[in-house]
């Protein structure tokens, strides 16, 4: 699919690729059993995900989430 979208001053072609990927996630379990929102992450290529883990649990409430 290609999709070419005009401002009048910059005309933008935008692509997609079918790619096929893998990875792991890390799931911490709120502090109560009680329905809760999701906190989700993404780390940067390079970066370590109990890094990012790590900061995401500085978030004010985060162990309830």
């Amino acid at each position: 699919m290609t999709i070419t979208k005009s401002n009048g001053a910059l005309s933008v072609s935008i692509h997609t690729v079918k790619a096929t990927t893998h990875g792991r996630y890390l799931v911490c379990l709120p502090a109560t059993s009680v329905a809760a929102p999701v906190l989700v992450g993404f780390h940067g290529y390079g970066e370590h995900a109990d890094r990012l883990l790590s900061e995401m649990s500085l978030i004010p409430g985060a162990e309830n989430w």
